[in-house]
């Protein structure tokens, strides 16, 4: 038979020999195209073993290299951590203290990345999301895994454990796990078998499903060991589903077309996948990958094995067809030894005949051995550079790693260092602002330090100033005493001079009143005064009569005209003549005489007329002052008090008003107008009441309640009338309801309101509203809740003294000014410049000057800020207390004592 164009014929089959039968396996490979091209390649018999050495020589270095990276594996000890290290901390801690020291262990983790992520407090979709926005939060995820990483780290670092990491990203845990279990070939894996809160003692299986679709899908040669919270649960061993692998691997094989691509797969593998199998693994992948492979030359199938480990020949099979399933050729090998060409059968009658046929077949099978012998080289040197480019390609794999390693180590320390510059920068501008801030306070300190220098040196000149002062005060204190020893020396002999005086002055009125008596006047005298009581001379009119203005025996007078038909009768008029003749005070009208013929009085002139005409003016220039106003209720006050202390009866006015008070041309006041007056009996210690039993006289806004109902006259009603002429003289409003309306403004806080405005401006609010209480209380329906006029005079003494001070110069009565003369004795400079008493409490104000603090507090709370004494502003409002002075004033009351 002819193969490739030529005929080679055989002699016998020198393959055949006993070493056949020693096959224990048979495999196949499909012949390339350009396998029936090689015949008659040439070679011998011996050599053929060379190729057949060497690919187990190669063989066997492959089984050796894959036993040392099984052995490497086995070295370390894979532990599944989650991203929560208390989750996974007692899974590590068990791994710690079961495994020994020299191996490694390795932190593998399956990175999830998030889905949804978290923005402006809502959850939003990846895809909603902008790609920086997802690249930022994909780079936080990692930051926070690598934090995680390096915790589980230092806890294996703690424990005196070498630890490596391997971390993968994957949608899912489960397929993460098993994809890093094939592609890394680990064959030892610790995992969670379920979470914390479902752990039990009963607990034998996996619960999750990350675990149970692990222990279903991971590699049959990882053996998986399962805990939960720092207990074992259960340990798949390494190669639990072996024999399912291996019978889905045979089952492949019965289809001779999926063969050749099982082939292509295995072939396709990588070294370090292979290195990392385990042995009895790669056994199995070996069988699988040994597939039969038939050449065709002339319709005779050939089988062709590659070598074996042991040196096993290859065994020919012959036949006529190449249906036969490589399954079957397998399985037959496997059980028994394959023939030789010498047991085919035959037949002594045809052996003459096959004779060439034999020598033919012999030369076809030798050129068919020839060419497998070249295939099984070229497959076994394309074999040999497939593994050195699969080492190559671990090694480039490797490198990669190791640059992409150092570059992400390099990426970390560069951001380290960039934040470590960023931080020190950071805080070399906090260092640089703190500079700038001290050097500012620095700078300020320095200029207060100046100023507090300055001040210092001006306080102590003015310490030394005043120490001069208080010497020279001293001395001057000293030639005072002196001064004052001699005075008061003086003084005495004064007063008893004065006493004297005044006692021979009363002799000397007493007698020259005696003789003089009072005076009575014709009516054609008062005509003729009147010039025949001309209209023009008319100053006032009323209910009782007329007044007209009048000029009698060279003397301007007021003659009071009684109406005949008036209320006022003969025993009014006989009464007030004989009253007023009897008592002499100066703030009472004084009578000159009368005309007892027409019932006319004669008084003296009072220019300014009565106080209702001036409370009642509409031209405010003419309107009294708040000083006319005080020293006028003071005065009426002291002769209210002087008509109730006669003896041995008492005088009640009995009809006091504003328009029976009248004023002279200093604006002094003088009480008139006694026809309805009365005596009452009064003892040592009460006054009789007076019980009218007719109609009761006077106005009625000024008459007292009680009196007008109950008809009984006391010295009380005197002081209600005083209380409704003190309201107006504050407010100058009428007297009706006045002191309804004081009381409520007194009640919200507003008295200021009510005061008039007209009398200027009033010193004090707070004595104001001590004379609006004042007031109220004198007008009290009630006659015991009233106060006796002794208590109303220590009220309205220090206010009358101030407006006498202040305001015109006028002639007041001797019970009126008695305090102020004692007041004359003390210096000048211990009295008070506002209450014009002597101090208590001194304190000096900016201008210099020295005041009581209680009235200096008042004249700012004012709202004043000129000095009581210039009139210029003040520069502040502080005080200061006196010591000097305070000292002088103690002195000086002592030597009174």
């Amino acid at each position: 038979m002819a193969v490739g164009g030529s005929s080679v014929p055989v002699s016998s089959p020198p393959l055949l020999s006993s070493s056949s039968s020693q096959m224990g396996r048979s495999f196949t490979r499909t012949a390339s195209a350009r396998s029936t091209a090689a015949a008659g390649g040439g070679g011998g018999q011996g050599s053929e073993l060379t190729p057949i050495e060497e690919e187990l020589s190669a063989e066997k270095q492959t089984d050796l290299i894959a036993e040392t990276a099984a052995a490497a594996v086995q070295e370390k000890m894979h532990v599944a951590v989650g991203k929560e290290v208390k989750e996974t901390k007692a899974n590590l801690a068990w791994v710690l203290r079961n495994t020994p020291r020299d191996k490694t262990i390795v932190v593998v983790h399956v990175h999830c990345p998030a889905t949804m992520i978290p923005m402006m407090g809502a959850m939003f979709s990846v895809d909603k999301l902008r790609e920086q926005e997802v690249t930022a939060h994909r780079h936080l995820e990692r930051l926070k895994m690598s934090k995680v990483i390096r915790e589980y780290l230092e806890i294996c670092a703690s424990s005196k454990f070498r630890a490596e990491t391997l971390v993968i990203e994957a949608d899912d845990i489960a397929k993460g796990l098993v994809d890093l279990v094939a592609r890394h070939r680990i064959t030892s894996l610790v995992m969670g078998a379920a979470a914390d809160k479902h752990y039990s003692r009963k607990m034998a299986v996996p619960k999750s499903r990350t675990a149970l679709t692990v222990q279903a899908k991971a590699d049959p040669s990882c053996s998986i060991t399962f805990l939960c919270k720092g207990n074992l649960i259960c340990t798949r061993e390494a190669g639990a589903q072996l024999q399912g692998s291996m019978m889905s691997a045979s089952s492949s094989e019965t289809n001779p077309s999926s063969v050749t691509n099982q082939a292509d797969y295995n072939r396709s593998r990588s070294l370090p996948e292979r290195q990392s199998e385990p042995l009895h693994m790669q056994g199995a992948l070996q069988q699988r990958s040994r597939s039969a492979n038939f050449v065709s030359t002339g319709g005779v199938a050939v089988a062709v094995s590659p070598p074996l480990p042991e040196g096993n020949f290859p065994v020919l099979q012959e036949g006529t067809s190449t249906s036969q399933s490589p399954r079957s050729s397998h399985q037959h090998s496997s059980e028994s030894d394959i023939t030789a060409f010498s047991s085919l059968p035959s037949s002594p009658r045809d052996e003459s005949e096959d004779t060439w046929v034999e020598n033919d077949v012999y030369e076809q099978l030798k050129n068919a051995l020839i060419e497998a012998e070249d295939l099984k080289r070229e497959a076994y040197e394309e074999s040999c550079r497939r593994k050195k480019a699969e080492r190559d390609l671990v090694g480039v794999a490797q490198r990669a790693k190791a640059a992409e390693s150092l570059h992400i180590k390099e990426m970390r320390l560069k951001r380290d260092t960039e934040e470590e510059l960023a931080r020190k920068n950071a805080e070399l501008e906090d260092l640089r602002k703190v500079h700038e801030q001290i050097l500012v306070e620095l700078k300020n300190a320095n200029e207060q330090k100046m100023k507090l220098a300055i001040r210092v040196a001006n306080c102590e000149r003015v310490i030394k100033e005043f120490e001069a002062k208080a010497s020279e005060a001293h001395s001057i204190q000293e030639k005072l005493r002196q001064d004052v020893g001699k005075f008061e020396k003086e003084r005495n002999e004064a007063v008893r001079e004065a006493e004297e005086l005044r006692k021979e002055k009363e002799e000397t009125v007493s007698s020259a009143l005696a003789r003089a008596a009072f005076s009575e006047f014709t009516y054609s005298e008062l005509e003729e005064a009147t010039n025949n009581f001309d209209t023009s001379l008319l100053i006032g009119e009323g209910g009782y009569g007329k007044v007209y203005r009048g000029f009698l025996r060279h003397t301007v007078v007021a003659i009071k005209m009684l109406n005949p038909q008036g209320i006022q009768g003969e025993v009014e008029f006989h009464q007030e003549v004989e009253i007023l003749s009897r008592v002499r005070h100066p703030n009472l009208v004084t009578l000159i005489g009368a005309c007892p013929e027409v019932r006319a009085l004669v008084y003296e002139f009072l220019p300014n007329r009565s106080l209702e005409y001036r409370l009642t003016l509409k031209d405010p220039t003419q309107a009294l002052t708040w000083q006319v106003r005080m020293r006028i209720a003071g005065e009426i006050c002291s002769a209210l008090i002087f008509l109730h202390s006669t003896k041995p009866q008492c005088i009640v006015h009995g009809d006091l008003k504003p328009d029976n008070i009248l004023l002279d041309a200093n604006y002094v006041s003088k009480l008139g107008d006694f026809g309805i007056c009365c005596l009452l009996d009064q003892s040592s210690s009460t006054v009789t009441a007076f019980h009218q039993t007719y109609a009761p006289k006077g106005t009625i806004p000024y008459m007292d309640p009680e009196y007008v109902s109950s008809g009984e006259l006391t010295p009380q009603y005197d002081v209600y009338s005083f209380g409704i002429v003190l309201l107006q003289l504050i407010t100058g409003k009428g007297p009706f309801k006045i002191r309804n309306e004081v009381q409520d403004a007194l009640q919200k806080g507003c008295i200021r309101e009510l005061l008039d405005a007209s009398a200027g401006e009033w010193p004090f609010d707070v004595e104001a509203d001590e004379l609006a209480y004042l007031g109220v209380r004198c007008c009290d329906p009630k006659r015991k809740k009233r106060p006796e006029l002794a208590e109303v005079w220590r009220m309205l003494e220090p206010v009358t003294n101030a407006a006498s001070s202040v305001g015109s110069s006028s002639t007041s009565s001797s019970e009126f000014s008695s305090n102020i003369d004692a007041q004359n004795y003390a210096p000048s400079y211990l009295i008070c410049p506002i209450t014009k008493k002597l101090m208590k409490d001194p304190h000096v104000a900016a201008d210099g000057f020295t005041y009581e603090a209680e009235a200096m507090k008042g004249w700012l709370r004012s709202g004043r800020d000129t000095s009581p004494v210039t009139k210029l502003r003040l520069t502040n409002c502080e005080l200061v207390r006196n010591h000097a002075v305070h000292s002088a004033i103690q002195e000086w009351l002592q030597k009174q004592q």
